[in-house]
């Protein structure tokens, strides 16, 4: 596996910071010393906290693209790809920790940064009768911010019920 770039690894540990202490309590130092680059090298890349914001954010766009891409296009696998809120695998895990970071920065105007993302993971649904869709967007949401804060959830089986109760209406 190739050793990721001073730039993945100063936008990794802004993300790490975020997470453990909120957008305020990250400085650029801070973010330097974590990623283990000089702070001429971070300012290289990313001139102000805010350009480290920027960065961040076209990260999370990527990653939320490349998701989306992976959609399928059969309603009834709309329904079950969307409510899959077990994360799959790594590059997964990656795209709703970043949401979870832009949830921390929520006081730097990441707002529409986080409106944006979560738009375009909806977009699959759009495929979906306009009221299943949004019972499958609020479910989901539900679901997955559970899983990423760790909140207990309903039990497995119950869930898979409701999935399959869903993707059959997305049949019918």
């Amino acid at each position: 596996m190739a050793r990721p770039s001073n730039r993945e690894r100063i936008l990794d540990s802004f993300e790490t910071l975020v997470v453990s202490g909120g957008i305020s309590n990250v400085t650029l130092d801070a973010v330097a010393k974590h990623a283990n680059v000089s702070k001429g090298g971070l300012l290289y890349h990313f001139p102000s906290k805010q350009s480290l914001m920027e960065g961040f954010g076209e990260r999370l766009h990527q990653r939320v693209d490349a998701l989306v891409s992976d959609a399928p296009s059969d309603p009834a696998e709309i329904v079950r790809w969307y409510l899959a809120y077990e994360i799959q695998g790594p590059e997964e895990a990656t795209t709703f920790n970043s949401l979870l970071a832009a949830l921390h920065a929520n006081d730097t105007g990441s707002d529409g940064l986080i409106r944006s993302a979560l738009e375009r993971l909806y977009e699959p649904l759009e495929a979906l009768d306009p009221y299943l869709g949004s019972v499958v967007q609020v479910v989901g949401n539900g679901l997955y911010l559970s899983a990423l804060l760790g909140l207990p959830g309903p039990p497995s089986e119950m869930v898979a019920e409701l999935v399959e109760e869903l993707a059959q209406r997305a049949i019918d």
